[in-house]
């Protein structure tokens, strides 16, 4: 048996509509309010928009242009309702949406509040000077009814209102929002009140009171020109008054000294009155000086000076002759000097001589400073070079520029080495190391070098010494021979053509010697008064000058310095000791 099936059809279950509720009204103002709604089943379907609606008839619903979006899904949301009338009945009600349609919650009423004065705040005071400041408010809620009015009163009393007595308002558009306010013609040093206002069909409102102070007159604010026009004896300045601080004018020009921050009670010009620019001639000056220059003027609070600005006036080379003879010349230093005949106007005149090894040395090389102005000088030339040949030159230098004098020469006397002694090291019982740096020849050829030790102290080459080469530089030095347990002294040594130099002392102790290692040997010989002994020396402790022999007693352990002793010679090996007595 088989079976048989008819054509197939396709076909869609139809779902039901959302099941939901609206939330009761809360936060009424005049134009604004908050709900929302709760879905508690999607019918089957997915629900695709919420929101809530609202008019001023019943049954509000999609079809309006009041309606808000809250998303999708079950469960609640809440919804922000703005741009009500204030006083109003608005009837309002949840709504969802699947694909069955659109299900609307119970239906509510509310009522929105009366329209008020708007709501708003006060900008603090900013940029404040003697006549202006800078304010302004933030109308944050219109409370219902349009802003066509907002600003700031301003008042030397409390509470400055609109058409209030002694009240100042600006006037800075309409709405909502942040504005700024430029209050103006104020009166210096003076304390003022301020409140921003907003006014509505309902009436004004004003922000929160906040107070300054405007700033009190001062002395004029001005700059200092640049100088310009010098000689030697004048010069051309001036000053711009960009600020009559407050008042007028009565006095301007430019003062001038020699020692900085010159005000009127130095030398001044006098150029006329009010703000603006104005030039100064200064005459008089001294040649190649320099001065200090500010601008100033003078109101009824007093005197203010513009920037500080310095010249030098010009002067000439001044006039300069080397000393005829180069005296007192060492190996490292000599005696010059010169005679400054003029100055070229700047008594402040520097003035010395220079050296180096090339002809003609020039200021900035090796060069002293003695002093200033005209006249004989002395200068101390240090720091040469033994036995070298050095070029000298006086100079004068002001602020013109650097005259010399005719060059001299010198050569340098040669001096013995300068030499250093290196630390003692590798000390033993007969022998050390230490060295030495030349590190100056002196100006002549280090011909030999090493070190030299006693121990009496200051060693010279007359006592013993080492010969460790030629020339400067580091040297090691090893000592030898050395007596054990031995205070010596040691000193580094540098001899050339002009004698022999030396390092610094240093002292060390060589090591005591060991005890040395003897046997002894059995007597023979013995007689009634004498008999024969003797030892062998296997090890003589470090000290090749031991000396030997038996000690005798008629008690145990003879010892040396207490019984008798022979002494039968040094150093080690076997020896053979004749007893009597």
């Amino acid at each position: 048996m088989t079976t048989g099936y008819g054509n197939q059809i396709e076909f869609t279950t139809t779902g039901t509509l959302a099941a939901l509720t609206t939330n009761s009204v809360t936060n009424i103002g005049s134009s604004t309010a908050t709900t929302g709604g709760s879905i508690t089943s999607d019918g089957g379907g997915s629900i695709t928009v919420r929101g809530v609606c609202w008019s001023v008839s019943p049954g509000p619903h999609i079809g309006l242009p009041t309606c808000t979006n809250d998303g999708t899904g079950i469960g609640s949301f809440s919804s922000n309702i703005t741009g009500l009338t204030g006083a109003t009945l608005y009837h309002l009600r949840a709504y969802a949406t699947n694909s069955a349609g659109t299900a609307y919650g119970n239906a509510l009423t509310f009522t929105t509040v009366a329209p008020q004065v708007p709501l708003l705040t006060t900008n603090e005071i900013t940029n404040i000077t003697r006549n202006t400041a800078t304010s302004g408010g933030n109308i944050t809620d219109q409370r219902g009814a349009a802003v066509t009015a907002r600003g700031v009163c301003f008042s030397t009393s409390a509470n400055p209102a609109v058409g209030g007595t002694g009240s100042t308002c600006t006037s800075d558009g309409t709405g909502l929002g942040s504005f700024n306010s430029n209050i103006i013609n104020l009166l210096p040093a003076t304390a003022y009140f301020v409140r921003a206002y907003a006014t509505n069909s309902v009436g004004t409102g004003y922000g929160n009171e906040r107070s300054f102070t405007s700033s009190p007159l001062t002395v004029p604010g001005l700059t200092t020109d640049l100088i310009s026009n010098i000689t030697a004896t004048s010069a051309r300045s001036g000053g711009n008054i960009i600020d009559g601080g407050g008042t007028s004018v009565t006095r301007r020009g430019v003062c001038w000294n020699i020692t900085g921050s010159p005000t009127i009670a130095d030398t001044c010009t006098s150029d006329g009155i009010g703000t603006g620019s104005f030039i100064s001639d200064m005459i008089n000056l001294l040649p190649g000086t320099t001065y200090f220059v500010r601008a100033y003027a003078t109101n009824g609070t007093g005197t203010g000076y513009g920037n500080q600005r310095s010249f030098t006036t010009t002067a000439t080379l001044p006039a300069v002759e080397t000393a005829a003879t180069v005296t007192n010349v060492t190996g490292i230093s000599a005696t010059s000097g010169g005679t400054v005949t003029s100055h070229g106007g700047d008594p402040n005149t520097s003035r010395g001589v220079c050296w180096g090894t090339t002809i003609n040395p020039t200021l900035g090389t090796n060069c002293t400073s003695d002093g200033t102005g005209t006249g004989t000088f002395v200068s101390n030339i240090t720091g040469l070079i033994p036995g070298t040949s050095y070029h000298v030159r006086a100079y004068a230098a002001n602020l013109a520029g650097v005259s010399y004098g005719v060059g001299r020469t010198f050569t340098t006397l040669v001096i013995t080495p300068t030499v250093t002694t290196t630390d003692v090291t590798n000390i033993t019982r007969t022998s050390a190391t230490s060295g030495g740096n030349v590190t100056a020849s002196g100006g002549a050829a280090v011909t030999v070098r090493g070190l030299c030790w006693n121990i009496t102290g200051s060693p010279t080459i007359a006592d013993t010494c080492t010969n460790d080469g030629t020339g400067t530089g580091a040297f090691t030095s090893n000592m030898i021979n050395l007596l054990p347990g031995t205070t010596y002294f040691v000193r580094a040594y540098a001899t050339n053509s002009a004698g022999t130099g030396f390092g610094p002392a240093r002292t060390f102790t060589t090591l005591f010697p060991d005890l040395a290692i003897v046997s002894t040997t059995a007597p023979s010989n013995v007689r009634n008064n004498s008999a024969t002994s003797g030892g062998n020396v296997t090890s003589t402790g470090g000290d090749p000058n031991t000396t030997r022999g038996v000690c005798f007693a008629t008690t145990p352990d003879p010892r040396r310095g207490i019984n008798t002793c022979t002494t039968d010679g040094t150093g080690t090996g076997s020896f053979v000791s004749q007893m009597t007595g």
